[in-house]
């Protein structure tokens, strides 16, 4: 298993003595463990007595550095269920569900488990919707030989998890040895260095309002503002680009905002910028209103260099954000990006953009339709040369694209009972079994609901696949996957 560095370490410490209690089983006979999880397990100690057997599971939280997931001295106070499996190949599974009461500090239950080698012990500590918060796992053999072992559950890989990567902003190149520091309220919860690849991962409490630091010498820090870790998910953050050091000081930018509907460059609007990533709130650096420049409608000129938050508003569209990237020096140009128009109540409008490669990626939506059938919209379906839409009544693509930076936009006009499921799929790479391009695109998709920004999910940065099955949706719940494969053939994208 994978794990994740945290800064919290839930221990469960298992130490026996193997014999034997009578019962038969496909190995002979059961021995019966008694395990005890929090913190007033106390250590066990052994004796070998022949056709005996005892053991004792002594578990605890171990607090490294505070945290407001671990209750000082017993269970954490978002667990509310320890699952217990214990399986191999001449067993039948054995499975032990505990419900845990807030505040309870430990736990007690008896299992009997067949005797004999590689007896798989799993043990998860769960949340009320059933998420695995923590999870350890360790193989035994069960027999009459004394045994001492340590089991370590940490943050599970699938839980609370923030991913991501950073890069160079001027050469686009992958960053090592990034430290990345994750920050409530001004204090440190985590913190992880960026591998060979520039990818992080690292975990947190569930919950709002982090900031992310990164840094390193040489390197103009950066703080990735208004995280949000969910609960039993991994979260993927946009990719970060720093600058060096040797592109302090003032720097021009320039790029274009277009209707998310048609592409066109829309006019009028008004420019915000907030220093930091993600930074929706805050003191207000600079303002300008977007007209044409010839090519783009806006510039950042004298600006010093760092990362910002664009955010751009007008009369009848929807507020959308953006980073902008300043470094001093140079121009820095096609920092593009597209606003949508207010939608209808009740439609939902999902965008997709990306940076300047791979030239072509591809929404795709598949949907429910009455009658039991379903619609696979996507760029066959645009009109002009390609088949007109079937179904103009529930679902429509607005915009395909087919040169870069996006946006590609679709429209689900009436929402039918049932799951949608929304994918990208990079058509300029497809036959390729090999590739990173999609995931390392800057791709994002935002979801947009009666006039608000409901969800926004990043590309899995450095992993390969050429298609990003991004959520499924029912009703008003809307699912990430976040999930890379590869597919040749846009017709069989489901």
């Amino acid at each position: 298993m994978k794990k994740i560095l945290t800064a919290i370490l839930f221990s469960l410490m298992l130490a026996g003595l193997i014999g034997c209690s009578g019962g038969e089983s496909a190995s002979g006979r059961t021995s019966r463990v008694t395990i005890t999880i929090g913190s007033g397990a106390p250590t066990a100690s052994f004796k070998a007595e022949k056709n005996s057997f005892f053991a004792k599971a002594a578990g605890f939280f171990k607090i490294l550095t505070p945290s407001e997931a671990v209750a000082a001295g017993g269970i954490p106070s978002n667990v509310r269920k320890v699952v217990i499996t214990v399986e191999a190949v001449d067993m039948d599974k054995i499975e032990t569900s505990i419900d845990v009461v807030e505040g309870q500090s430990e736990i007690t239950t008896d299992i009997d488990v067949p005797k004999g080698s590689g007896r798989h012990f799993i043990v998860e500590a769960k949340s009320q919707s059933g998420c695995a918060l923590y999870r350890g796992d360790t193989t035994i053999d069960v027999n009459e030989d004394s045994l001492d072992l340590d089991m370590n559950m940490d943050f599970s890989v699938q839980s609370n998890a923030l991913s991501g990567g950073v890069k160079d902003a001027l050469t686009g190149l992958p960053l090592e040895g990034i430290m990345v520091e994750i920050y409530k309220q001004g204090n440190l919860k985590a913190s992880a260095a960026t591998d060979a690849n520039g990818a992080y991962s690292l975990s947190s409490p569930a919950g709002s309002g982090y900031s992310i630091q990164f840094s390193k010498s040489g390197y103009i820090a950066a703080t990735y503002e208004n995280v949000t870790v969910q609960e039993c998910a991994i979260t993927y953050l946009e990719t970060v680009s720093l600058i060096d050091a040797g592109h302090a000081g003032l720097g021009n930018a320039s790029g274009k905002i277009v209707n998310a509907l048609d592409g066109m460059i829309v006019n009028g609007l008004t420019v915000n910028l907030r220093a930091g990533i993600n930074a929706a709130t805050g003191t207000i650096v600079a303002t300008q209103t977007t007209m044409d420049f010839g090519g783009y409608n806006y510039e950042v000129n004298n600006f010093n260099a760092g990362n910002y938050t664009a955010e751009v508003s007008g009369a009848g569209y929807n507020t959308t954000y953006f980073t902008l990237i300043i470094a001093g020096g140079v121009v820095i140009t096609d920092q593009n990006a597209s606003i949508t128009p207010i939608i209808v109540p009740g439609e939902t409008r999902i965008i997709l953009t990306w940076g300047a490669t791979p030239a072509d990626l591809d929404a795709h939506l598949t949907g429910p339709l009455p009658g039991g059938t379903r619609f696979h919209m996507y760029f066959y379906y645009t009109g002009g040369l390609n088949q007109p839409n079937p179904w103009p009544d529930y679902v429509i693509m607005d915009r395909d694209n087919t040169s870069g930076y996006g946006p590609e936009t679709i429209t689900i006009h009436q929402q039918t009972d049932g799951e949608y499921r929304f994918s990208v799929h990079d058509f300029t790479n497809s036959d390729s079994s090999n590739s990173n391009a999609l995931s390392n695109s800057g791709a994002q998709v935002k979801v947009y609901r009666n006039n608000y920004v409901v969800a926004t999910y990043n590309v899995p940065a450095n992993q390969g696949g050429t298609l990003w099955t991004v959520f499924e949706m029912s009703g008003d719940t809307i699912t990430p996957v976040n999930t890379m494969s590869y597919e040749a053939n846009s017709e069989n994208i489901q």
